[in-house]
């Protein structure tokens, strides 16, 4: 289950959380955003998640794009114990794309 935050939940939400936090930031207006919604849905679904899902409507908060430095969206961003970790940027929108992206950072920072 991907898990819908605001800005007041946020941050509570990402110190708290077990497993480091793949937060999806995007705009209903988005293209890429709405190819990109899908797969990580399908990809919370999974049993053996490495990640805990979240996603960040940022038309209703811009400030978190301010606040995370980034101008564009989708951003796939990942936090490990309320903190920024890395961008994630898979080769495409495949969830074995992004799946493999987010296994090479969580191996490269040991998290």
């Amino acid at each position: 289950m991907t898990i819908e935050l605001t800005a007041e939940t946020f941050d509570e939400f990402i110190r708290s959380s077990e497993l480091p936090v793949l937060v999806d930031f995007w705009a209903p207006w988005c293209g890429p955003c709405k190819l990109i919604g899908p797969t990580i849905d399908y990809l919370s679904q999974q049993e053996d998640r490495l990640v805990t899902f979240a996603k960040v409507d940022v038309d209703k908060y811009p400030e978190m794009s301010v606040k995370y430095g980034f101008s564009t969206v989708p951003a796939l961003i990942l936090f490990r114990g309320g903190n920024m970790v890395e961008r994630i940027k898979p080769q495409g929108f495949s969830s074995k794309s992004i799946e493999e992206s987010i296994r090479t950072t969580l191996a490269e920072r040991e998290l």
